[in-house]
Formats: C-alpha cells, structure tokens, sequence
C-alpha cells in the first residue's frame, strides 16, 4: 500500500499497485470515540447538531444515526468518598411529580444518584447504603429523607434548608399577609439569613417564642359551621399561621446546625442550583426526548460532574 492523496474529508488515501485499487484505512475504536465526544458535545454541551454535522461534513440526520448506539449506553456512577465531609442531597422530577432523580453531592463534586419512581424512604435509603458516612447531611427536611438518614447513618447531623423552611412559611402566609401575626412571622422567616453567631441564634428563637406567646389565643381560635352531610363541626380559623409555626416548630432541631460549623453550608443550592437548573435547561433544550434517553442525559451530565 502506498500513500496516494486526500479524500474530501481530508482522510489520507491509500492505493494497492497489485489490485489497482484505492481506500482508506479506518480505525473502529477512534471512530467510536469520536462520535462519542461529539454525542457528549451535544447532549450536555452548547454545541447543536447542525454545528456538529457541518464539522463531520454530513448531514443533521446522518449524525443522528450515529449518535444512535450512544442512546443505549446506560452510566453508572462512580462512588466517589464522602466519609467525615458535610453532604447535600436533593431530588428532581423528570416527568410532572414522578421518575425522580436522587442527588447527593459535596460542595465540590457529584457522589453518587440513583433514578427511582418517587422521593420516598425506600429510594434514598437505597441511594445512601451506597454512600459513605458523612459528617452532617444538608436536606429539605422531608420525611422519607430524614428517616432515611436516621436508619443508614445512626447519629449523623442534619441541617434543614433555610431556603426550603422559608419558602414553606411564605407559601401558607403568601408575600403580602393581611394580619400581623402573618407579617411578623414572614420577617421571622427572612431572618433566618441573618443567623450566623450563637447569640443570634439564641436572638431568634426569642423572638419566634415570643410570637408564639403573643399570637396564642389567635392561633386557638375556632370556627363553628356544619358539614356537607348537616353534622355541626369545627375547624381553626387561621389555619394558615398554624401552618406556617408547624413548619418552624418541626425544624428548629436541626434548623441551626451549621452556627459554629462554617463549613456546613445552610442550604441546598449547590444542588438546586449548580445541578438541578442546568438539568432543567438540558431537558428543555432536548423536549421531546423519551423518559429513557432523559435518563441517559442526566446520567452523562451527573458523570461528567464527578471529575
């Protein structure tokens, strides 16, 4: 074989002076890696396939029936060693309230996830038997979570979201409350950023304490009707304050654990923010994927977080 010029695409052509033929010689396992990296390009890059079909001098289609092995490939993640390092955990829904996928991360890199069919005790139990035992475990707080983290990590702190308890107290007494009591304890909430000193602390379950002694008979306050059957019933006029002191009162055990800690973080947005809204964008950017090629998007984008 002797060398005998280019191709269009710039392959080096090769010709038999016995068989007077011409060719190339292609190599499977470049050629795999490259439709791969150009797969990788395009699935969580910014690159889109019009771009990348014009760099391989083909057409959007053509690239496309390439790409269609990738789809198969299903990523598993690594474990990466978490023991004796804070650990943030969160969750996000593929399709509507289902097909969840479980992340728990470092303040620095992805550790490991787990796709399951709902947010529940079964799958993060699941996902954390997998994991080594952290210092503390910054979450929103759930139950099926928290349990979770009680049953696999016996003893293990946990630090309650300051943005997901503020968010809860907001939604029940919305932005503009129409009562005092709902205004003091929507400022009580946004305090909550202000905490990073013991004596702060100490300031601000003070103050929630005195709201509760202030608003007391409010909070007991009862109205009379009757049922859609004629019985005579009852139910508590502010419901919605109950609601918003229920969400404090359940959280405040594990609300403050990071005042002396500085290296716990208060909140859970390394995840919702460095990792849940570019998966958000992924998916839009690709609507109209199937829930199985969602799930191989997210595993590439998961595993490339975890170098």
């Amino acid at each position: 074989m002797q060398r005998f010029g280019k191709t269009a695409a710039l392959t080096t052509r090769w010709y038999c002076p016995i068989c007077k033929k011409t060719g190339i010689r292609t190599r499977l396992d470049t050629t795999r890696k490259g439709v791969d990296y150009s797969f990788h390009q395009w699935i969580i890059g910014k690159r889109s396939l019009a771009d990348i079909a014009k760099a391989h001098r083909c057409s959007p289609r053509t690239m496309m029936r390439r790409f269609a092995p990738c789809w198969k490939e299903h990523l598993e993640p690594e474990l990466i060693p978490s023991a004796g390092v804070p650990l943030i955990c969160d969750g996000i829904n593929l399709t509507g309230r289902t097909n969840t996928v479980l992340i728990s991360r470092t303040t620095e890199l992805i550790v490991s996830w787990c796709f399951a069919y709902h947010e529940c005790f079964e799958s993060w139990f699941e996902l954390f038997s997998l994991i080594e035992r952290p210092s503390v475990v910054v979450c929103d707080g759930r139950r099926g979570i928290t349990l979770a983290i009680q049953l696999c990590w016996r003893g293990v702190a946990i630090q309650r979201c300051l943005f997901h308890v503020r968010n809860l107290v907001q939604i029940r007494v919305t932005t503009r409350p129409k009562t005092e009591a709902g205004r003091e304890i929507l400022m009580l909430a946004q305090d909550l950023f202000s905490v990073w000193t013991r004596r702060q602390k100490r300031r601000w379950i003070r103050k929630f304490q005195k709201w509760e002694h202030r608003y007391r008979i409010t909070l007991q306050e009862k109205s009379h009707g009757y049922s859609p059957s004629g019985r005579r019933t009852w139910w508590y006029t502010h419901k919605s304050l109950r609601s918003a002191k229920s969400a404090i009162e359940n959280s405040l055990p594990h609300l403050f654990t990071f005042v002396g800690h500085y290296d716990i973080p208060r909140t859970t947005n390394h995840i919702e923010g460095g990792t849940n809204s570019v998966i958000r964008e992924l998916i839009h950017r690709h609507r109209g994927l199937p829930l199985e090629k969602k799930k191989i998007l997210v595993a590439h984008f998961l595993s490339s977080k975890q170098h």
